[in-house]
C-alpha cells in the first residue's frame, strides 16, 4: 500500500489528534477530511468525497471519531451495506447488519438520527445506481 491510498476522517478533537500524529499525516501526505468534534453524523458531502477516494483501490479507510462508536459506527454501517450491494447481494438487512455490528462493539451507531443517516445514505447510493442503469 501506499501512502497515496490513505485517507482518513476523524473529527480533530484535540485529545484524539497529539502533535506526532498531526506530524505524521503531514510529512506522509496523508489526507485528512475535516469532521468537526461533537457533530451528531456524518456529512454526506464528506462521506461521499471519502469513497470516490477509495472506490476501485484495495486500501483501507481510517474513520475515527471520539468514542469509536456513534459516528465511526455509522460510517462503518453504511459502508458494510454499500459492499454487500456492490458484491451483488439481492437482500440487505440494514438492521441486521447494525445488530451484527453491536455484537461486536456495543454502542456502534448511537442516535436515531444516525442510523436515519445511514438510512438515507444507503437510499441515496441505490438512486444513484438506478439512474446510472440504461433505460
Amino acid at each position: 500500500m501506499k501512502k497515496d491510498d490513505i485517507v482518513v476522517q476523524q473529527d480533530n478533537d484535540p485529545k484524539n489528534m497529539l502533535r506526532l500524529e498531526k506530524k505524521l499525516f503531514h510529512d506522509n501526505n496523508v489526507e485528512v477530511l475535516d469532521w468537526p468534534p461533537q457533530s451528531p453524523d456524518l456529512n454526506p458531502i464528506k462521506h461521499s468525497k471519502v469513497n470516490k477516494c477509495y472506490k476501485g483501490r484495495s486500501c483501507p479507510v481510517i474513520v475515527h471519531c471520539s468514542d469509536g462508536a456513534g459516528r465511526s459506527g455509522t460510517y462503518i454501517l453504511i459502508d458494510m451495506v454499500l459492499n454487500k450491494m456492490a458484491k451483488g447481494a439481492k437482500e440487505i438487512d440494514i438492521a441486521a447488519t447494525l445488530e451484527h455490528l453491536r455484537d461486536q462493539r456495543p454502542g456502534m451507531v448511537q442516535t436515531k438520527e444516525q442510523f436515519e443517516f445511514a438510512l438515507t445514505a444507503v437510499a441515496e447510493e441505490v438512486n444513484a445506481i438506478l439512474k446510472a442503469l440504461p433505460q
